[in-house]
């Protein structure tokens, strides 16, 4: 009995052990075989797929995605500051040309030779960015007699020795610009723009008056005026010869700004003649010039050197503004030999523009003290213009004395923050 059951619970263990042996491999073979996607799965009437798991491929060196600009990890580059610009002008008085003068200059072949009266001081206009003088005579022509005091008519030779000497600009707003009327002053601007001179103050034609003289100098955008307070007869047009007043001075200045100008150099001829002092006039318009924006005041006319000084007015933005006044520049080149009509200065003012902020400062001005020399060579006289600084040094020259002279006198005579300069 014992061994029957034995036996019994033997064949039992046998047969749930194949089972589980049977079963295990189902589960094996099962796991071999392939999978097929899950079919869709219907979800209240919507088609819903079913989900699914992707596997990502291994990047590779072609395949891996560029960073986006947004998300760029590179450093953002600093802007670049501009330098600062620093820009010299350089402005000087009446340039004229009396009947002594144009006999000096006439050639045997009845041309007019003048380059030799600005040879020694060509290097101080020359190191100059932007060089502005006065011209005080006309180019009516030579159909019509060369002459000089009271009507001044000048070769078209002076033109082009003004342009070798180193100047860029001639303003035209004085008392004798209307000498030979409107033919006068319309012949005069062809002279001077095909020696290659730009010019403002006096004009042709009305749209030429609306048009504001603004050069680019090294960067540096600066407007040019020109005004004159004094005429020996009036102009037949208002346009011809720029009248100095409030209202004009207020437009113009607007229109400069508008159309970029950053600094605004104003010529003005004024005053009294041979007066060595400014008038109570003088500086009032003076004040007025700088309270509407102009930056740098040069005057003209007296024919002497008066003193100049340096006003502070509030700007629109409340800060103070340097704005230099040089009252009157006396003669550059004339006959006028009697002292001290034989007295000239060279103003210089220095900007800098702020390559940070765009700003432009004054950072200095100066000036060189000049003599006009009447010599005589070869039978006919000769006439150069020097400067004092460099001449008062040369014991043999003629005119060292009277450099001397002039260069004290005029260092004496200018205000504070002026520098005198040799050349």
């Amino acid at each position: 009995m014992a061994k029957r059951r034995g036996g019994f619970l033997l064949c039992m263990l046998t047969a749930c052990l194949t089972a589980a042996l049977c079963f295990a491999g189902f589960l094996l073979v099962t796991a071999m075989l392939p999978r097929t996607p899950a079919e869709p799965v219907m979800l209240s009437g919507t088609l819903r797929p079913a989900p699914t798991r992707t596997v990502a491929p291994s990047p590779t060196p072609s395949s891996v995605p560029s960073a986006s600009p947004e998300r760029s990890l590179e450093p953002t580059p600093s802007p670049t500051i501009p330098p600062d610009v620093n820009v010299r002008i350089r402005v000087v008085g009446d340039i004229m040309c009396h009947d002594r003068q144009l006999r000096a200059s006439k050639q045997e072949d009845g041309s007019y030779f003048m380059d030799d009266w600005f040879e020694a001081i060509r290097p101080s206009l020359e190191a100059a960015d932007l060089a502005i003088g006065n011209l005080e005579t006309t180019f009516a022509g030579a159909d019509r007699e060369y002459s000089g005091f009271p009507r001044f008519n000048t070769p078209d030779e002076l033109a082009g020795a003004l342009k070798l000497a180193g100047f860029d600009v001639m303003t035209l707003a004085n008392n004798h610009i209307y000498d030979f009327r409107a033919a006068g002053i319309a012949r005069t601007i062809e002279v001077l723009e095909a020696a290659g001179l730009e010019n403002t103050g006096a004009y042709a034609a009305q749209e030429d008056y609306d048009r504001m003289l603004i050069l680019d100098v090294r960067g540096v955008r600066v407007g040019i005026l020109a005004y004159s307070a004094v005429f020996n007869s009036k102009p037949d047009k208002d346009y011809r010869v720029r009248a100095l007043t409030k209202e004009q001075v207020e437009k113009d200045v607007e229109a400069m700004r508008s159309q970029g100008a950053e600094a605004i150099v104003c010529m003005v001829h004024w005053g009294e003649e041979y007066d060595e002092k400014p008038g109570s006039r003088q500086r009032e318009q003076a004040r007025m010039l700088a309270e509407r924006g102009v930056d740098f005041i040069f005057g003209s006319h007296p024919h002497v050197v008066q003193t100049a000084e340096i006003l502070e007015v509030e700007g629109e933005d409340g800060r103070v503004k340097r704005v230099p006044v040089a009252y009157s520049m006396g003669n550059f080149i004339s006959n006028q030999q009697n002292r001290p009509c034989d007295m000239g200065v060279i103003f210089e003012i220095e900007l800098v523009k702020r390559g940070e902020s765009g700003e432009v400062e004054l950072t200095r001005a100066g000036f060189v003290p000049t003599v006009v020399y009447r010599g005589h060579k070869g039978g006919r006289d000769t006439y150069a213009v020097l400067p004092c600084g460099v001449y008062k040094e040369k014991s043999e020259h003629p005119k060292r004395h009277r450099c001397e002279t002039v260069w004290e006198h005029e260092t004496e005579l200018m205000g504070e923050g002026f520098e005198p300069m040799e050349n």
